[in-house]
């Protein structure tokens, strides 16, 4: 009980200090709460290595099953981006590389395999002292599908969409 309580005094006393602190952040985490709710776990971490400058890393991953269908897909991937506004909000490009790696099984079948693609992003970012959101439009370009039992497909396939993500700065 007593760990409890100076737990609690410790994390209300020094919650507001991180929160509002005027320390320029350099790392980020965040994640898209739209997209849990139709359950998709993602997040992402950024470290500004220049003020204009962003490295990071985006992941995701989604699970489907049903009484006769599964379905597991898991994404991971370096990104950059630049910041045309070096202070704390502002307009951004980036782009980044992933490698997808999904599997499915149902009707008696069952598949896996991987896929590469390029994706490009613009956007734009707004933040307060530690917390951001963000709004983003992106394109990602597919290459090649390679199964698990060998056999692979050139998709050449593009795909476009429209991102939120809310995140932290530390």
């Amino acid at each position: 009980m007593h760990r409890s309580k100076l737990f609690f005094t410790v994390f209300l006393f020094f919650l507001p200090n991180f929160a509002l602190s005027e320390v320029k952040q350099v790392n980020s985490v965040g994640t898209s709460p739209l997209t849990c709710l139709i359950g998709v776990i993602n997040g992402s971490y950024e470290r500004r290595i220049k003020p204009e400058i962003g490295l990071g890393l985006n992941g995701f991953t989604w699970n489907y099953i049903s009484s006769d269908w599964e379905f597991s897909i898991l994404g991971i991937g370096p990104h950059g981006r630049y910041y045309f506004g070096k202070g704390n909000d502002g307009a951004f490009v980036g782009g980044s590389i992933s490698l997808i790696t999904y599997s499915w099984s149902g009707w008696g079948l069952s598949r896996s395999g991987s896929i590469m693609s390029l994706g490009g992003e613009g956007g734009y970012q707004w933040r307060w002292v530690n917390f951001y959101n963000e709004l983003t439009f992106g394109l990602a370009m597919a290459g090649t599908i390679e199964t698990s039992d060998g056999t692979s497909a050139n998709v050449g396939s593009a795909i476009g969409g429209i991102g939120y993500k809310l995140g932290w700065y530390f």
